[in-house]
Formats: C-alpha cells, sequence, structure tokens
C-alpha cells in the first residue's frame, strides 16, 4: 500500500498546501531511502522554495546520489556552490553537473580547479572557454589527447569544442593530425566491454 500511497503523493505534491508539501518533505527525507529521496529532490525541482541547500548536500554526502548533485548545481546558491564546489568536483561522476555548478557558483577558487582538471578534463576546457580561462596550447592538447570518447564516455567532442571556442587552430589541427592514434585508442576502449 505504502508505495501507492508514495505515488500518489509525488503526482500531487505541487498542488498541496504548502504545510503539508512540507510535512511529506520532512517525512521522505526521515525515511532514509533512495527512493524517499528521489521524491524529495523531485519535490523541490517543483517546489524551489522547499529547497534546502544544507539538507542535499548532507544527504549527498551520505549517498553519493548524483540526483542530489544535480539539484545542487541547479538550485543551490551561488556562494553555497562556492563554498561545496571542490567536494562536487571531487565526488561527481558526470562532469556536466560540475560545470553547471561551476557556472553558477560566485567564484571557482584555486583550488578546484586543479580538481576538475584531473577528475573532468573536458569540463576544464569547458569552463577555460566560457570563463575565459588561460589555458597554454600545450596543456589543452594534453587534455584533449586524454578524454575518452568511449561508449561509456564521450567527453572528446566537448574537449574539441572548448579548444575551438578559444581560437587554438594549432590544436585542432595537430588533433586532425593524430586521429589515427585516437582511432586506435578508441578502438582499443571498445574492445574492453564485454559482449
Amino acid at each position: 500500500m505504502r508505495p501507492v500511497i508514495e505515488a500518489l503523493l509525488s503526482a500531487a505534491f505541487e498542488f498541496l498546501p504548502p504545510p503539508q508539501q512540507q510535512s511529506i518533505i520532512e517525512a521522505w527525507i526521515d525515511r532514509g531511502t533512495r527512493g524517499a529521496a528521489a521524491r524529495w529532490l523531485k519535490a523541490v525541482a517543483q517546489v524551489p522554495a522547499l529547497f534546502d541547500e544544507k539538507a542535499v548536500m548532507a544527504y549527498f554526502r551520505s549517498s553519493d546520489d548524483e540526483r542530489a548533485a544535480k539539484r545542487l548545481a541547479s538550485q543551490a546558491s551561488p556562494a553555497f556552490l562556492t563554498e561545496v564546489l571542490s567536494e562536487l568536483a571531487d565526488r561527481c561522476e558526470e562532469g556536466w553537473v560540475v560545470s553547471r555548478a561551476a557556472m553558477r557558483a560566485g567564484a571557482v577558487g584555486d583550488t578546484v580547479w586543479p580538481i576538475i582538471r584531473s577528475k573532468h578534463p573536458a569540463t576544464y576546457l569547458y569552463l577555460c572557454a566560457r570563463l575565459r580561462r588561460d589555458i597554454s596550447e600545450a596543456d589543452a592538447l594534453e587534455l584533449v589527447m586524454t578524454c575518452p570518447n568511449s561508449i561509456m564516455n564521450r567527453t572528446r567532442g566537448l574537449a574539441i569544442w572548448a579548444v575551438g571556442q578559444m581560437g587554438m587552430i594549432r590544436v585542432l589541427d595537430e588533433v586532425v593530425a593524430r586521429g589515427a592514434e585516437l582511432h586506435r585508442r578508441d578502438i582499443e576502449e571498445f574492445q574492453r566491454f564485454p559482449g
């Protein structure tokens, strides 16, 4: 019976009076399950006034649930994102979540850039392009060459786009010249997947 009730509450949530919404949110948080957390995070996306960035960050810290990171990147205040950006960059698997958080943050601190660079090289290049951060051509080429283009992780295209946005024509020419090497790497990566 509980799953049916939870589904109904979730579907009707945005139409309920604010006191009932708050009560439901608190019940979902207290339940502590991933299903309840999914409903909670969906509800605060529908009713932003109920979003509590500290509660969502605490949940992310305890669960590494990427849905919480996505909510933070989309809804947390710029000051809060500045404060937690290094942790998000280090723990998030999705580079686009990190880039959204960085773009919305009040600032990207000097200690955060190396984390983004090592964990999410394509995101690093994207942020360099969007935030006009200086990067050498040699460094940009190295990052493009390390970005995968596998079935599970296609970030090289973003890296190449960012290099183009920064006007690094020589880097693009070098990527084209090393196309056979990149193709060989892609084939090797593809062959590692079972099936």
